[in-house]
Formats: structure tokens, sequence, C-alpha cells
């Protein structure tokens, strides 16, 4: 692959990492501001561990896409495992959200987002994948070799 080519799809792979962190910066956001009206109204406590430990699963599907997007926008040659492990991030958040959504049992509409859902967050694992595949002397090197 070019080196035009390497950092047009490095762009482009770090502006779909930005779109689905921000995407679920924005749910996660929703969840804080409930948990936190919760809180107030004395239906939660912030120091109960459950309460402190779904605020900090909350940002598992936000701070590694962003770091990817980072690491790929700033050409950083540790970019390649980073997006590797993103993905694999992302495929495990799927999992569980395929698997949340089956419970009770599927509706249509739980059907439907599954779907979506599955396809959108696989496709971008695919593409961060392929990426990385073909980028393989990005392991080595200080800075990225797309460039």
């Amino acid at each position: 692959m070019r080196n035009s080519d390497q950092r047009q799809h490095g762009k482009i792979l770090a502006i779909l990492f930005v779109f689905y962190g921000g995407a679920h910066l924005i749910t996660v956001s929703f969840l804080w501001l409930i948990t936190l009206a919760l809180t107030a109204n004395g239906y939660y406590q912030l120091s109960d561990p459950k309460t402190l430990g779904l605020v900090g699963a909350s940002l598992f599907p936000v701070l590694p896409p962003l770091l990817s997007a980072y690491s790929l926008l700033r050409t950083r040659g540790w970019a390649k495992s980073v997006v590797i492990g993103t993905c694999l991030v992302i495929l495990i958040i799927t999992l569980v959200i395929v698997i949340q959504l089956s419970r009770p049992g599927f509706t249509t509409n739980r059907i439907g987002f599954a779907i979506l859902y599955s396809a959108a967050t696989g496709a971008l694992s695919l593409y961060g994948f392929w990426f990385a595949g073909k980028n393989l002397s990005l392991a080595g090197s200080r800075t990225a070799n797309y460039e």
C-alpha cells in the first residue's frame, strides 16, 4: 500500500473511531446524568461499589477508540497495537450489548437494533484489523510509516 493510501486510511479510521467514541460518550453521559439524579434523590450512594463500577465501566467503550484515533492522527508507532486492542474491545462490547438485548427476550425493535449495531461495529472492527494488518511495519517504528 502506498504512503498516501496508508495516510488516507489512517485518517478515515481515526474519524470513525472518533464518531464511535463520541456516540458512546453521549450515551454514557446520559447514563451518568440518570445515576447522579438518582443519587441526589437517595436511590443510590456514590460510595457504593456497584455505582462506582458502573461509572468506571461506562468509560470502557469511550476511551480506547479515542486513544486509537489520537495515535492514528498523530502517526504514533504504537498505533497498530492500540488499533488492534480497540477493535477487540469493540467486539467485546458488541457481544455484551447483544447479550443484554436478548434478556428477557428479543422483540422486533431489539432484533433490529442488534443487527444494525452488530453490523456497524463489526465493519469498524474489520476495517481496523485490515488496516493494522496492512501496516505491519508500524509496530517497530517510533512514528508510523504512513506519514
